[in-house]
């Protein structure tokens, strides 16, 4: 991705710098009418006011051109002295026309008001006095006016470059997330259909049948869902009955699972089949490896602004040193993504079973 380096002249721009302008005018304005009036000057502010307006608006209209030498001579680290060079002059040649065209028109909008009794008649008596240092000054304050614009045009810079990363990256992330729930697909339809096997070998085809059934709806949902990283928690709720429903005709009454979870988490977005992989989990690490009931309990609380979920089973627990599985590693890499390093994952034997706990904020930052 390139990142663009010119600052364009929009409509915004130009009623900004107006408003800059219009509001330096009216301090100096009043500021000089003071000072006049200090040193016994009787001018009248109206004249004051229109000396200022004039130089400011023509600085004003010159826009267009200081974003043209900033765009021109681009700042960087090596090439000031080009920079300094072209400015000084620019600001030779600008200087003097702006002076030129800002006493110009001061002259005619007072002898057109008719405002003229302290101005001389010819124009080149009004200007003959002031041109040389009136135009040292606009020198000074071109050199102030493209400083400014230079400082601008390497905040407007930064900012967009910082703007396309952040893009980049969320790209990057977006595509790491995708394929991560692409690994996740063939897992689970790998587990369902060596169900599904079972089932047919067993020669129980209605419960084959059935277990087809949830197993489309799970996926026809996963394909739907397929551009989303996250689903409201009532959405995840309703796939993983359909999951758990699968699961029950394979090993019938052996199952028992709660869930325990507040109404008002049910509308809060969480990332899209979080909770399935962590079932299956425990199902197959857990309640199918034991003779009796397996209970499987699922509580999902919010504490703060974090939600703090917990999945137990009554399975044999994990030994020391296993190593987590697809699904595992496949949650806590989506997590990291998602939430950096504002999440918790663990997993540990607790009492005859296994408990995992996350924690992780409930608006997606």
């Amino acid at each position: 991705m390139e990142h663009s380096t010119k600052i364009l002249l929009t409509k915004n721009l130009m009623i900004v710098t107006f408003m800059v302008w219009a509001v330096y005018s009216a301090i100096n304005s009043f500021g000089a009418h003071l000072y006049w009036l200090g040193i016994g000057e009787d001018f009248k502010y109206v004249n004051v006011f229109i000396w200022y307006y004039t130089a400011a608006f023509i600085w004003w209209l010159l826009t267009p051109l200081f974003l043209w030498v900033v765009n021109t001579f681009t700042w960087t680290s090596g090439n000031w002295p080009k920079i300094l060079v072209a400015n000084i002059l620019l600001g030779i040649i600008i200087s003097p026309i702006h002076r030129f065209l800002s006493l110009g028109l001061t002259f005619w909008t007072q002898n057109f008001f008719n405002l003229t009794e302290r101005i001389p008649i010819s124009f080149f008596e009004y200007i003959e006095d002031k041109f040389l240092q009136l135009t040292i000054e606009g020198f000074l304050t071109y050199f102030a006016i493209i400083f400014i614009f230079y400082s601008y045009g390497i905040f407007i810079i930064n900012r967009r470059i910082k703007y396309q990363n952040a893009e980049l990256e969320n790209s990057l992330m977006n595509t790491q997330l995708q394929v991560l729930r692409s690994q996740l697909n063939p897992h689970f339809l790998f587990n369902s259909l060596h169900t599904v096997n079972g089932l047919i070998m067993k020669k129980e085809e209605k419960s084959a049948i059935a277990t087809v059934t949830g197993l489309s709806e799970i996926l026809r949902h996963s394909m739907q869902s397929s551009q989303n990283q996250f689903v409201q928690l009532n959405e995840e709720l309703d796939i993983l009955n359909k999951y758990l429903e699968i699961h029950k005709i394979r090993i019938g009454n052996r199952l028992s699972m709660t869930i325990n979870c507040e109404d008002t988490l049910m509308r809060e977005k969480i990332p899209c089949f979080l909770l399935q992989p962590l079932i299956e989990n425990s199902l197959i690490h857990g309640i199918m490896k034991t003779t009796g009931k397996g209970i499987i309990s699922l509580t999902i609380k919010r504490q703060e602004n974090y939600f703090h979920i917990k999945i137990a089973d009554n399975g044999p627990g994990i030994s020391d040193g296993i190593e987590f599985g697809i699904g595992i590693n496949n949650t806590i890499e989506r997590l990291k993504l998602l939430y950096r390093e504002d999440f918790k994952f663990t997993m540990r034997n607790v009492g005859n079973g296994t408990e995992v706990f996350i924690m992780f904020p409930i608006k997606w930052r």
